[in-house]
């Protein structure tokens, strides 16, 4: 499934498809973790590095972020 992103634009240039944001919740209790699973497809849209939505989502939430590996991005406590 795909998202328009700024749909009421008419130009095909700026409103691109971008895919949802896949988050799976590991662990449980204190150790409870999201990782968001597809996030290098959607920060090719967005044309940003990942790290940089990761890092939005921690400030936003007051969570620690980590950047495991190329494709692995990860919010604590969420």
């Amino acid at each position: 499934m795909s998202v328009k992103v700024n749909a009421a634009c008419q130009t095909s240039s700026i409103a691109t498809a971008m895919s949802r944001l896949i988050a799976k919740l590991e662990g449980k209790g204190k150790g409870i973790k999201t990782v968001i699973v597809n996030m290098v497809d959607v920060v090719k849209v967005l044309n940003q590095p990942p790290g940089y939505p990761t890092k939005y989502f921690g400030c936003e939430l007051g969570a620690q972020t980590q950047f495991v590996k190329k494709d692995l991005y990860i919010v604590n406590g969420c």
